[in-house]
């Protein structure tokens, strides 16, 4: 997986998360495992974040990412409609 890549995909975000790291699985179609490494080098997370992802496979990040992502659209108040 192209380290040099993760800066253009992920642009200027200084907060990355669980959700990010499937992005990268899904983006560079790689295991969490290679993904975390390569946000790992690229300066992008810790030591301890990377050891947290190894564990990781991708079945068990597909769930995370949807939990996190239905609790963050339970807590948002719903769109206003545009005119």
């Amino acid at each position: 997986m192209p380290v040099e890549g993760l800066p253009k995909f992920l642009e200027k975000r200084e907060l990355v998360t669980q959700s990010t790291l499937s992005e990268v699985v899904q983006r560079f179609l790689v295991a969490p495992q290679i993904a975390a490494i390569a946000l790992y080098q690229a300066d992008y997370i810790d030591d301890d974040i990377k050891q947290e992802w190894m564990a990781l496979t991708a079945p068990k990040l597909l769930h995370a990412t949807h939990a996190f992502r239905v609790l963050v659209s339970r807590l948002l108040p719903p769109p206003r409609p545009t005119d």
